[in-house]
């Protein structure tokens, strides 16, 4: 088992080199999931808000305002792939967001080499996980029933959660987001298999007197101890704090971000990412990402901290590849496929809707229940 759990731990792509005092396996749990994240040195817990926030930051799925499908396949060092799923959805009855993913890391074939040099086989370690999440808005300081609005990808309103107004008295008064999920991971290594049950948790906060930014706290991978045969592991936990600000100019939006993160598997670390958006046709927008990752630029150089992105985001559909080089050990190539259905139809009277800029007027649905169409992109 220790060749190929070592090639692992050489060839993870986003610093998983570090050495391991912990003793801890399972690490295509540090992958990531989606190019967007990618792009931005995944500094993406304070930006998270698709449903690849189940793998980010499970708060971020109350930012969700319709269904959201996402897709991405990851080429990592030559040898390895990772693929991802997730879907997202709005609940109508209970209120908050919940959010399945699936993920399957997979690598080519290694050789199987006696003492002697003779090759007697091959084997394919391959790792896979399943998470369901729920997340729910909450309220810090004075109450009051406004309507709350996606921070960072939908640009309208919706009856049905509640923005504090009156906050003279709560200097931190804010929408809080909490979101969890519940996750079942395998891992297996030529003849040998373990398993593992995990949870991720996150905060995402954005207080009222200052709407455009955006806070988290997230932790990942907290779980059981997987066994292979008689040795006992431990989960790649880590807990990481972020912020990020959402400037939106006319026709511009720029997003910079930042997380600190603190591993159970290594030192702590910093990632710094910005995301710039504008129109390219109609409905249509165009974005550019960079960012930096500390954590690998001691062992593999500074370069290999960098990290880069485009994306093209309709209404629905959106498009998005990224890449990070890695020095010796080569390059991570990531692309998405992200897909948003029809607005979700929420009960409420018309006139309790709030509009923004360029939205659409609300049409009464069946039951008198109201639907408000997406007024723009995903950036």
């Amino acid at each position: 088992m220790k060749p190929a759990l070592l090639l692992l731990l050489a060839a993870l792509p986003a610093g998983a080199v570090w050495d391991d005092p912990g003793g801890s396996t399972m690490h295509f749990l540090r992958l990531g999931a989606g190019a967007r994240a990618l792009g931005m040195a995944e500094a993406y817990g304070p930006v998270a808000a698709g449903a690849d926030a189940v793998y980010w930051n499970p708060a971020g799925l109350a930012k969700l305002t319709r269904p959201d499908f996402t897709y991405s396949h990851a080429e990592m060092l030559g040898l390895l792939r990772l693929e991802h799923l997730a879907y997202a959805r709005p609940l109508q009855r209970w209120g908050g967001t919940w959010g399945v993913s699936a993920t399957f890391f997979h690598q080519e074939s290694i050789p199987l080499v006696t003492n002697a040099n003779q090759r007697v086989g091959s084997f394919a370690p391959h790792g896979e996980s399943v998470s369901i999440a729920y997340a729910r808005h909450l309220i810090v300081g004075e109450d009051h029933p406004l309507r709350d609005r996606g921070f960072f990808q939908d640009l309208w309103r919706h009856p049905g959660a509640y923005e504090p107004l009156d906050h003279a008295a709560e200097p931190w008064t804010g929408s809080l987001a909490l979101g969890g999920a519940l996750k079942f991971v395998s891992e297996t290594i030529y003849d040998e298999s373990a398993w593992a049950v995990a949870f991720d948790g996150g905060a995402h906060f954005r207080p009222v007197d200052l709407p455009e930014l955006a806070m988290s706290a997230t932790l990942r991978n907290l779980g059981t101890r997987p066994k292979f045969r008689e040795q006992q592991e431990t989960l790649p936990l880590e807990g990481s704090l972020g912020a990020a600000i959402d400037l939106d100019m006319a026709k511009h939006r720029l997003i910079p971000a930042f997380e600190a993160a603190i591993p159970s598997y290594g030192k702590p670390y910093g990632k710094l990412g910005f995301e710039w958006s504008f129109p390219a046709a109609d409905g249509w927008r165009f974005a550019l990402r960079g960012g930096y990752k500390t954590l690998t630029a001691v062992d593999l150089g500074p370069l290999s901290g960098l990290a880069g992105g485009i994306g093209l985001a309709g209404r629905r559909l959106s498009v998005d590849f990224a890449f990070q080089p890695m020095a010796a050990l080569g390059e991570v190539y990531r692309a998405s496929l992200g897909w948003r259905f029809d607005a979700a139809v929420y009960k409420g009277r018309p006139s309790r809707v709030r509009q923004r800029r360029g939205a659409r007027e609300p049409v009464r649905g069946p039951s008198g229940a109201v639907r408000v169409e997406p007024v723009r992109p995903r950036y």
